[in-house]
């Protein structure tokens, strides 16, 4: 199940003209731990997520059609500027929704009111999280970076040089990350120093995280693969992708890691994100299992509802026959 830990709590400010229609959503959201902030005004909408550093933003305006939601979204998106807050529109009624399991109608019309996503109390509960947690851990890691080269004026081609004076202020936004980080020494892949999200994900104190070096934290069977990642390295911003990570307890955990080259008190450095994706991960598991069990079944039942509808003179002539038939599909689940 996605839970939101009280350190991880998540903002939502939810936009809705017809309560029906959005509390469904609501009461997904705030099962998980997320934190909503409701209102019925759209003037109040961008101040709103603004003010309030909200990580998405749920609008439910089920009256409106495409072209007025477009334009509603385009000027919020241009009120909210910088801040880049995911939108997610609501759809209720079972008369919105294609028959495919895909809702291809509901995506199309997401695209033209010009929302990042849907959601709907049509969609299970994991399908809503997943949704939310895609565009919502997204979001978190655009700001910090955003705010990491907004003090630097960094490019993204370059190496960060973090010393004197921008030691400080590189402290007090690595700090204030809700993510876990750390910066790891390039030669011997130490850790340099380590923020509280990470010393409060990963269990180990500040102390013991300068003890390691960052071959510690991963099972002993990915760290070839490791030291072949960090060889091939370009001194700007890296996407690496999801690994596994140790946790002090001793569970494994799937994290999605991004990195940037820096020069930390005079020594080539690397400053890394860390984003905890397993729940994500074992709910798009849970569904795409859902999604091929109805296939699956779909598949069976056309089968038996063409024999149990065929008329008595197909009928099989013998008992090996349907023997053969039981068995063609025993095959086909295999």
């Amino acid at each position: 199940m996605i839970q939101q830990t009280p350190s991880q709590k998540l903002t939502v400010v939810i936009v809705s003209d017809a309560v029906a229609t959005a509390q469904p959503v609501c009461d997904v959201l705030a099962g998980a731990g997320y934190r909503l902030i409701t209102t019925d005004s759209e003037q109040d909408i961008a101040r709103l997520a603004v003010s309030e550093a909200a990580d998405t933003i749920v609008i439910a305006l089920p009256e409106r059609g495409a072209a007025e939601l477009h334009q509603f979204c385009c000027q919020l998106k241009r009120s909210l500027g910088a801040a880049s807050v995911p939108l997610f529109l609501v759809r209720a009624a079972a008369a919105d929704f294609a028959a495919s399991p895909a809702h291809d109608e509901n995506r199309d019309f997401t695209a033209q009111s010009g929302a990042d996503d849907f959601l709907s109390a049509l969609c299970d509960r994991e399908e809503i999280l997943v949704k939310v947690a895609r565009l919502t851990e997204r979001h978190r890691v655009e700001q910090f970076y955003r705010g990491t080269y907004n003090v630097w004026a960094a490019s993204s081609e370059e190496a960060i040089d973090i010393s004197g004076a921008a030691l400080d202020q590189y402290r007090l936004l690595f700090e204030s990350s809700p993510l876990p980080m750390w910066v790891y020494d390039l030669e011997t892949l130490g850790f340099l120093a380590v923020n509280q999200a990470a010393v409060r994900h990963y269990g180990y104190t500040r102390d013991e995280f300068l003890r390691m070096t960052i071959k510690d934290i991963r099972p002993a069977e990915d760290v070839t693969a490791l030291l072949s990642r960090i060889s091939q390295l370009e001194p700007g911003l890296d996407l690496t992708g999801i690994w596994r990570h140790c946790q002090k307890q001793g569970s494994v955990i799937d994290v999605e890691i991004t990195s940037h080259e820096l020069m930390f008190d005079g020594r080539r450095a690397r400053l890394v994100l860390a984003n905890d994706v397993t729940e994500r991960r074992r709910a798009e598991a849970a569904l795409a299992q859902q999604a091929e069990r109805e296939a699956l079944s779909t598949a069976f039942q056309a089968p038996c509802a063409a024999r149990s509808t065929r008329p008595k003179f197909f009928a099989p002539r013998s008992m090996n026959s349907e023997c053969i038939w039981a068995s063609t599909v025993v095959c086909f689940f295999r």
